[in-house]
């Protein structure tokens, strides 16, 4: 039973959990420990049970919802508003009159792919994944243009699931030509040089080739031996050419391909985690012809393939090659990153004749204070023209510093304000590039930049959103002290003459994983959240209503934080190891240590705070909601990692036992066990109101996560008189992990969420 304390008058309500079957005598045999799963049976996300499960749960949430005290009709056409404007995307080139760039206008549920000679000039639509499905099911997941800019390759999902269908369109006619490519998943398309066709990576397919791709985002199956193709344009996809694949005893490695110098070389980039080994072959040199017998240990040796890095040890991207040497963005011998240049025909030689290592070196551009690249800045810089362009991170915040191809710096390209760097686009032939600045209150620009002229970047195209203003809020950092004393920056978003009396409504967002950066990108949900906190008409009375006639509103309420904790990329390779592994609680400790920030300086306080976070970060909130719940008022945990000792069994968990560790080892069993949320639900302790949400395509973190963790609370607080605070699920359909999901399924996830959020925080709205 869950009993809900009303929002109008104070009185007790009580509404019904849905009846889950629970199976205490379940349990696993893990390295001599009994560890208890009762909701295994959740697992099978295919079953009526299951599906029951789903319906009864998202009944129960949406009838709270509705009649929980808070307009959620207001809540969405607020959300709707603030999202209507048209939201584009940096420009890419692709030939001398030929721009491409994405544009969603208004509330489209998908952005739309369009061309041009110039920025501003007529623009044609290429592909729009409007027209793919009548509810916003299908999405674009990616799109490579060819060499000649002739075609167009594009990754269609459907559902949200990760798997991909390959198709290629004529960019002069705008039709598809007959090419399919089924199964693909965690690939790029990399065109041959000569756009005879071009390489993908694919697994399996969950049940046999000849299974329909509708309905695979719902498959739980692990995905190993990823394999690299080589497709034929106007060939069948039975007669792809297999290139490259792991061997069996590395099968659970993620390997990707490039066609490197103008198609002289092929270089396959192999992950495990964050750091990857980097294999590569001669183009005119043959492969073995058949490869070596899959019983080979080398796989190098199997595909023809020279290991130019050898080892797990550390992340090298390529950015560029010159003159001979591949210039790589490493943090080989350099926690916070540096360029080095490596003599390519040397270290395949090498590679070929001496022991596997990191290759021979020189550095081009030495280790700084700060650090180099982060975000989606994955190589580290671009080269244009003749120039390097790199991105640093001084305590997150972003600098854009120019160099020379000898590693000679240049200048500092001067930038507006605080604010975030993204979707820079160039060409080695280029002698421009175009990027994106933005700031959580400023809306993205895309700028043009001359590396050749240095003069200061030139603005194109500037969002417009018509009634914005943010000038009564501001943007600030703070560092928190965490419990083995290690200073975490937290960025805050508030009000500028914020009440500092601990009564204003705030939120705290982190991810803290998978050397991921977390930015104060704008984002007009997180915004239009800001703004809902803001308007408390119960704690600030006089914000909209009271004030005299002709006197100005001010804002005196609202909070938004993002903590950078540790586990993420803000600091380089040690700061996201400080929080790997045995070092996992070091994420959790800096979240909670944000926290009690917040409330110490009386930006909220404990019950006013809700906290915020998706996929590592919804293991972030959980596990901070099973150790320290008191900290919080409220918890929005999405598409969360929850039972962390079987992660590894489904889809492409194993890939992060880099991370995590592996439960089938008996050291990392025991760290793991220790936060593991689903294992560590603490009776007897009053907890805050928690929403649970996910997705029935999620093929990434599959919802079983969610199904267990809700059924394991509710079960532990439905029955306890003294908890007031509802525990409530949200399972979308026809959706995924996050992206591709359409415009409506997203501002009505985002409504459902700040629903509960102003509830749970006692914040009444103001009528307008």
């Amino acid at each position: 039973m869950l009993r809900v304390e009303s929002a109008e008058d104070g009185t007790v309500t009580t509404l019904s959990y849905p009846q889950v079957r629970r199976d205490d005598s379940f349990a696993d045999e893990l390295h001599g420990v009994r560890v208890p799963d009762p909701y295994r049976h959740l697992e099978e996300v295919g079953s009526e049970e299951t599906a029951r499960f789903v319906a009864e749960q998202n009944s129960l949430t949406q009838s709270y919802l509705f009649n929980c005290g808070v307009d959620r009709s207001q809540v969405l056409e607020e959300l709707q508003a603030n999202y209507d404007y048209a939201k584009v995307s940096s420009f890419a080139r692709h030939s001398a009159s030929l721009l491409s760039f994405w544009r969603k206008d208004g509330l489209q549920q998908h952005a739309v792919l369009y061309t041009c000679a110039e920025p501003g000039g007529a623009e044609s639509v290429l592909l729009d994944p409007n027209v793919l499905s009548s509810d916003g099911s299908m999405s674009v997941a990616s799109v490579s243009f060819s060499n000649s800019a002739h075609k167009l390759a594009y990754a269609l999902a459907d559902g949200g699931s990760d798997w991909r269908t390959l198709r290629v369109r004529d960019v002069a006619s705008v039709l598809d030509d007959a090419d399919e490519i089924r199964w693909a998943k965690f690939t790029s398309i990399e065109w041959a040089h000569d756009d005879s066709g071009f390489y993908y990576g694919r697994f399996a397919a969950p049940a046999g080739d000849a299974a329909p791709m509708e309905g695979a985002g719902r498959s739980t199956g692990t995905n190993t031996s990823m394999g690299i193709y080589l497709h034929a344009l106007g060939s069948a996809q039975s007669d792809d050419k297999l290139v490259f694949e792991m061997a069996r005893e590395d099968d659970k490695a993620m390997p990707s391909l490039e066609v490197v110098d103008k198609g002289r070389y092929l270089c396959v980039t192999i992950r495990k985690g964050k750091f990857n080994q980097v294999w590569v072959r001669r183009t005119a040199d043959a492969p073995p012809s058949p490869p070596h017998d899959d019983a080979a240990a080398d796989a190098a040796a199997r595909w023809g393939f020279a290991r130019v890095v050898a080892d797990y040890e550390a992340k090298w991207e390529l950015v560029t090659t010159h003159g001979g040497e591949w210039l790589f963005f490493t943090n080989c011998g350099a926690p916070r990153y540096h360029i080095v240049a490596v003599d390519i025909e040397a270290a395949i030689s090498r590679a070929r004749e001496t022991a596997p290592g990191p290759p021979a070196y020189r550095v081009v551009v030495a280790e700084s204070e700060h650090t180099l690249g982060g975000g989606d800045y994955a190589k580290g810089g671009h080269r244009v023209g003749d120039k390097l362009l790199l991105k640093y991170m001084n305590h997150v915040k972003d600098e854009l510093h120019q160099h020379a191809l000898n590693g000679s710096f240049e200048c500092v390209v001067p930038l507006p304000e605080l604010g975030v760097v993204s979707d820079v686009c160039s060409r080695e032939e280029d002698s421009e590039v175009y990027f994106r600045f933005e700031s959580f209150l400023t809306p993205p620009v895309i700028y043009r930049y001359s590396p050749q002229t240095r003069e200061p970047p030139e603005p194109v195209l500037a969002t417009k959103i018509a009634g914005l203003d943010t000038s009564e809020f501001m943007i600030e950092q703070l560092f928190a002290t965490s419990k083995d004393g290690t200073r975490v920056p937290l960025f805050v978003v508030r009000a500028k003459e914020l009440l500092f009396d601990g009564e204003s409504g705030a939120a705290l967002f982190a991810y803290g994983g998978f050397n991921v950066v977390k930015t104060i990108s704008f984002d007009p949900l997180n915004l239009t959240l800001l703004q809902l906190l803001s308007r408390d008409a119960e704690a600030c009375p006089s914000f909209w209503r009271g004030a005299t006639a002709g006197a100005a509103a001010r804002r005196v309420r609202g909070v938004w934080a993002l903590a950078n904790v540790r586990g993420g990329g803000e600091y380089g390779k040690d700061w996201h190891q400080a929080a790997t592994g045995p070092r996992k609680q070091n994420t959790f400790d800096d979240f909670a240590a944000c926290a009690e920030l917040l409330a110490e300086r009386k930006y909220t306080s404990a019950r006013k705070l809700a906290i915020h976070g998706a996929s590592n970060g919804g293991l972030l909130v959980a596990a901070a909601a099973n150790q320290r719940p008191e900290l919080f008022g409220c918890v929005l945990c999405q598409v969360g990692l929850l039972d962390m000792l079987r992660f590894h069994r489904f889809t492409i968990g194993h890939f992060w036992c880099a991370e995590y560790g592996s439960p089938d080892d008996a050291d990392a069993f025991g760290h793991i066990r220790a936060y593991s949320p689903y294992h560590n639900v603490a009776p007897g302790r009053p907890y805050p109101p928690i929403m649970l949400t996910t997705a029935d395509h999620d093929d990434r973190v599959v919802p079983l996560h969610t199904y267990k963790m809700a059924a394991q609370l509710q079960h532990v607080f439905g029955s306890d008189v003294r908890h007031l605070n509802p525990i409530l699920v949200r399972v979308e359909t026809k959706a995924g992990h996050g992206s591709g999901t359409a415009t409506s399924k997203r501002l009505e996830a985002a409504a459902d969420m700040y629903t509960f959020v102003l509830r749970s925080l006692g914040i009444k709205l103001d009528e307008r």
